[in-house]
């Protein structure tokens, strides 16, 4: 009687875990898969009865049901869901390979956006300094030199320029 309700119950937590299983299911093989563990269900299921039945009132009949009727059924229950299990893990196997290669490939993406923005950077920084230089005349430290000799009045210096510029201060 004990042994019955637990078997009773871990059917019924079977009977919803399978109908949360069927709501994840996508592909076409999987639901076929799942269409033979439930074909497969059904044909156990009515052997419990009897099964329970025998237990009660003949033990060795129970035991001979049991290897004859009730076993045979539940082997191939069984093995459809081991196939189940197998599908699983051979998607799971495909979507981890394909993580991966979209992981090396957006790692990659990235490298080579991130080393073009460097370069990038890198030719702004010397476009902005050669103008700045451009229009300075020469190093900003010598210009500054001659702004502060300027600023306090000394305007006896001789500023030294390129030969061709005509643009610097």
């Amino acid at each position: 009687q004990q042994l019955q309700r637990k078997i009773s119950a871990n059917r019924a937590k079977n009977t919803e875990l399978l109908a949360e299983m069927e709501k994840t299911i996508s592909s076409g093989k999987g639901r076929e898969l799942f269409k033979d563990i439930a074909d497969k269900r059904s044909q156990v299921s009515p052997r419990y009865a009897p099964l329970y039945e025998l237990v009660k009132t003949d033990r060795a009949k129970a035991v001979e049901y049991m290897k004859t009727q009730f076993e045979p059924v539940n082997q191939t229950y069984i093995a459809a869901l081991k196939s189940m299990a197998g599908f699983q893990e051979e998607t799971m196997q495909h979507d981890v390979e394909e993580s991966a290669k979209t992981f090396a490939e957006t790692r990659t993406l990235v490298i080579a956006l991130s080393s073009i923005a460097v370069l990038m950077a890198i030719a702004a920084g010397i476009v902005i300094t050669r103008g700045l230089l451009s229009q300075l005349g020469g190093e900003p430290a010598y210009a500054a030199d001659l702004l502060s000799r300027v600023a306090n009045g000394d305007l006896s210096m001789d500023v030294k320029t390129r030969g061709d510029d005509e643009r610097s201060m």
